[in-house]
């Protein structure tokens, strides 16, 4: 995002709230995604003798979450390197050098590690300047939403002129555990299944 004159973009919250900038553009959109491909299909063969246990329909994954496939990287992907990967097809789109990017906003919801913030790696990776002003954004599904208002407000308030929002998540891990523990959790009763995710 940059300023650019007589330029209107509407940025719309959840809610009710409406922004209106007026010296702000997307000068540019890049998407990286992993060529990894899990279905919902997939998901309930391998939990199904709990589905079947606990009297859950067939579909019912599907039919909740409207997820018939998501993706993910292999192992070993950190957030920051699926981040970087579309950051830098962004960038290679823009018709300004990657040394006036003055913002960067990492929105991800996992991340590399608790500290130091995700968005440090990817402005290292990056090569981005030093004075740049880099922080993570995180409020759930909701935080690339933030993440673009709060940029365009630094913008508009002639703090930065151009920055980055940038988003990779990398969570296999914590959703091939969870079918894992529910594996397990088949073997046992209806009582004790829901007491034991109860606890969890």
């Amino acid at each position: 995002m940059s300023t650019i004159p007589r330029i209107t973009t509407r940025v719309t919250a959840p809610g009710t709230w409406t922004k209106r900038f007026e010296s702000v553009r997307v000068e540019s959109l890049a998407i990286h995604m992993p060529d990894r491909r899990v279905t919902s299909l997939e998901i309930k063969r391998k939990i199904l003798p709990i589905y079947e246990r606990l009297g859950i329909p067939l579909g019912t994954l599907e039919r909740v979450t409207g997820v018939e496939s998501r993706c993910f990287w292999r192992d070993g992907i950190a957030p920051s390197e699926a981040a970087t990967f579309a950051a830098r097809a962004a960038l290679d789109r823009v018709a300004f050098d990657a040394a006036c990017i003055q913002a960067l906003f990492s929105c991800s919801i996992t991340r590399d590690f608790f500290e130091p913030a995700t968005a440090c790696i990817v402005h290292h990776a990056l090569g981005l300047p030093e004075s740049a002003f880099v922080l993570d954004v995180t409020n759930g599904s909701l935080g690339f939403l933030d993440g673009l208002v709060l940029l365009s407000s630094l913008i508009e308030s002639r703090v930065v002129r151009a920055g980055i929002v940038v988003s990779g998540e990398a969570n296999w891990r914590t959703v091939g555990t969870c079918i894992d523990d529910i594996e397990q959790l088949a073997l046992l009763g209806r009582e004790v299944v829901i007491h034991s995710c109860v606890r969890s």
